[in-house]
């Protein structure tokens, strides 16, 4: 067998089927309900499978226009560096670790319409805590009041 390795060696105090995947002996369904779980000093003990599941969250940002943006978007204007305008969207999903995109839906700061703003552009998205995120534009020239985009939160 090139390229794997075989344990000969292993001492086990509890129950292993290695047949479906490691799972533990209580989880008579064949899923792996638990999952083996190191904690940082040696010990490895059985825990609950944390949920794998990924929501994302869509919100219409009217640009520094809080009645025409949806629930969940405010803006600061302040001259604090880079995060002059910024938009704090909250997207409540308990994870600083998101996915963000945005469109631009009439062309404010792209070359046309309907194009991801952060895939060309110095646009800045910050996790602030684990239900919000903060939007600002990198640039001398930021979008002005009105201008309208589409955000997706994956997380």
């Amino acid at each position: 067998m090139a390229g794997k390795k075989i344990l000969t060696d292993l001492e086990v105090k509890g129950y292993i089927d290695i047949d479906g995947g490691i799972k533990d002996k209580n989880d008579s369904t064949g899923n792996a309900s638990h999952v083996l779980h190191a904690d940082g000093t040696g010990r490895v003990y059985w825990t609950t499978a944390p949920s794998a599941s990924v929501t994302k969250v869509s919100k219409y940002v009217a640009w520094n226009t809080p009645s025409a943006s949806d629930a969940g978007v405010t803006f600061q204007n302040t001259s604090a560096g880079d995060e002059t305008n910024t938009c704090t969207i909250t997207h409540n999903l308990s994870t600083y670790n998101v996915i963000v995109s945005v469109i631009d839906n009439y062309g404010h700061v792209t070359d046309n319409g309907n194009e991801f703003v952060d895939l060309n552009y110095d646009l800045i998205s910050v996790p602030a805590t684990n239900n919000t995120i903060k939007l600002y534009f990198k640039t001398t020239a930021p979008p002005t009041s009105g201008e309208s985009f589409n955000v997706t939160i994956i997380g």
